[in-house]
């Protein structure tokens, strides 16, 4: 009766097995050229090993990787073959090594795909580095000049805006401090070290925007920005201190920012 049971135990889960071996199945493609996340599964495996005097082998890593992909195929034809529960049980372990190499397999491509995206990210980055600089040159300097009145040239001006545009700092404000009287208190502590907080938070926008709408998403990146449709990310200027600038600013002509 035990030993029934055990059988009908064993079946259930080699069932299990075969449906879990239909689904790894969609994963073994055959890619037509050497594939980055190859690469990526060898080197991050511990049994993989690279002579330290010679290049990295393509034949060397396909042969690899194709004795794990061999393990899942081979096990794959046992649970869909007519063998007995016996012999189902002693491709068990295949199973097992299966999995582990589809897990790693995952991660090689997780890794890559994710090593990709940075690449874009920073190439993004360094784009809008010049992009944003442009937009503070034709249009966030122009408008504090006219608000402030000041003389600063506008190459250091934008120069330092984009330098310390994320290290602006906290507000240090008194229990007894209004928001507006603990904002006003930090624009002129940094106005007094030749910054503008106003300018430097238009900068720290417009570069996190840039940078969004450039790197490449399936996602709406317009309304998690703030943007209205058809709105470019150097038209957005609606930072509390940028708003203040604005109204300061009055009916005068203001320069047009275009990216």
């Amino acid at each position: 009766m035990a030993s029934r049971a055990v059988a009908l135990c064993v079946l259930a889960l080699a069932s299990d097995l075969v449906s879990g071996a239909r689904v790894f199945e969609s994963r073994l493609e055959v890619d037509a050229k050497f594939p980055a996340w190859k690469k990526a599964f060898c080197i991050g495996h511990p049994d993989f090993v690279v002579s330290p005097t010679l290049a990295f082998s393509e034949d060397q890593c396909s042969a690899f990787e194709e004795e794990h992909t061999g393990t899942c195929r081979e096990w794959h034809d046992a649970m869909n073959s007519d063998s007995g529960v016996s012999q189902k049980i002693q491709f068990f372990e295949l199973q097992h090594k299966c999995k582990i190499y589809l897990e790693e397999k995952s991660k090689a491509e997780e890794k890559v795909t994710h090593d990709a995206g940075e690449k874009m990210i920073k190439e993004a980055a360094r784009t809008c580095l010049a992009d944003v600089y442009k937009v503070c040159m034709e249009y966030g300097c122009p408008v504090v000049s006219l608000v402030t009145g000041g003389t600063q040239a506008c190459e250091e001006k934008c120069d330092t805006a984009l330098q310390m545009a994320f290290f602006t700092g906290e507000m240090e404000c008194d229990a007894k401090d209004t928001w507006f009287g603990c904002n006003e208190k930090k624009a002129k502590e940094l106005a007094a070290a030749g910054r503008s907080k106003a300018l430097e938070a238009l900068v720290r926008e417009h570069f996190v925007k840039c940078v969004f709408v450039n790197r490449p998403s399936n996602q709406d990146v317009q309304s998690s920005l703030g943007l209205q449709q058809g709105q470019k990310w150097c038209e957005w200027h609606e930072t509390p201190s940028w708003m203040r600038i604005l109204e300061q600013a009055g009916n005068a002509t203001m320069p047009t920012a275009t990216c």
